[in-house]
């Protein structure tokens, strides 16, 4: 299913509550995934792994989130924005509890794929329900509050995460960060979303054609491209 914008006057504007519910969820969500990102390397030498293994689980991670949201990614369509942000919620959290649970690098790995199912389902529904809610010509204003949460997740997670690590251990704040990803599942799943406007089913190979088809689209895709390689190659 597709779903088309929701008009005016079916669209359910956000009250305060339900904002401060969603931007909350999004920020531990984020907190935990970038702590995840920077810290998970970390953890794989702790475990005497090499560089090459510290590669691999971000190769393993990204790669599985691509694959997966072909699926996740629709399915925010279809069934609506709650199910993906929980689903993404419940992955990072459960995934820093099993990084607790074991000692095996290769079974970190496994892990990572696992993670990347919040990867896939979370980035895209976050980016969709806001969205969603936003009042008419208040889009960008509420788009750019999204992203600075991101970043402010971003400047706070790792770095928190750092510093209880090098105090009380990994298995601390692996704890911790299950506590948070748990947290936020709390929150997301007491917000509202606005219904969905289907109006015709699309298969998700359509849908990723139609927009591969449009070539106003073409130099948006060519930065992404070029940017996540320039990003990549950063040592």
């Amino acid at each position: 299913m597709l779903d088309w914008p929701v008009p005016a006057a079916k669209r359910q504007y956000a009250s305060k509550k339900n904002l401060a519910f969603f931007f909350l969820g999004v920020f531990l969500v984020y907190a935990v995934f970038f702590t995840s990102l920077t810290m998970i390397p970390l953890y794989i030498l702790e475990l005497g792994g090499s560089e090459f293994h510290s590669g691999l689980q971000s190769t393993l991670l990204f790669l599985a989130a691509v694959f997966l949201r072909l699926y996740l990614g629709p399915l925010a369509d279809s069934r609506g924005r709650n199910i993906p942000l929980l689903i993404g919620a419940f992955a990072f959290g459960t995934s820093s509890l099993l990084y607790a649970m074991t000692n095996s690098i290769w079974v970190v790995m496994f892990i990572r794929i696992y993670e990347a199912i919040g990867l896939a389902a979370f980035l895209s529904s976050a980016s969709s329900f806001v969205a969603d809610i936003a009042p008419e010509r208040k889009l960008g204003r509420y788009m750019s509050f999204h992203r600075f949460i991101i970043t402010l997740a971003l400047l706070a997670g790792p770095s928190s995460a750092l510093f209880i690590i090098n105090n009380y251990g990994f298995a601390t704040w692996f704890t911790i960060s299950f506590g948070l990803g748990f947290f936020a599942l709390i929150m997301l799943g007491l917000i509202k979303t606005s219904p969905l406007n289907v109006t015709r089913e699309f298969s998700s190979r359509e849908r990723l054609l139609h927009v591969i088809k449009n070539s106003n689209l073409w130099p948006i895709f060519l930065g992404i491209i070029l940017l996540a390689f320039s990003y990549g190659i950063l040592p």
